[in-house]
């Protein structure tokens, strides 16, 4: 996880809405690439100067736990 997106963290509750994202698409069937794609979007929504690559990182973090 970058820098910048541990200190945006620590300033926003995105995580919450990027993890719920992710599971009710899923639920709802919806594939893994398209659910991580929707998710990435909210994130991006809450932190647009994080750049994608960080971003990623950060979901993927967030989601593994």
């Amino acid at each position: 996880m970058g820098r910048e997106a541990d200190q945006d963290e620590n300033q926003c509750d995105c995580r919450t809405a990027v993890v719920r994202a992710f599971g009710e698409l899923r639920k709802r069937n919806m594939s893994q690439k398209a659910a991580l794609e929707s998710a990435r979007a909210v994130f991006s929504f809450h932190h647009p100067d994080i750049p994608e690559a960080d971003a990623r990182k950060t979901i993927n973090a967030w989601l593994t736990n």
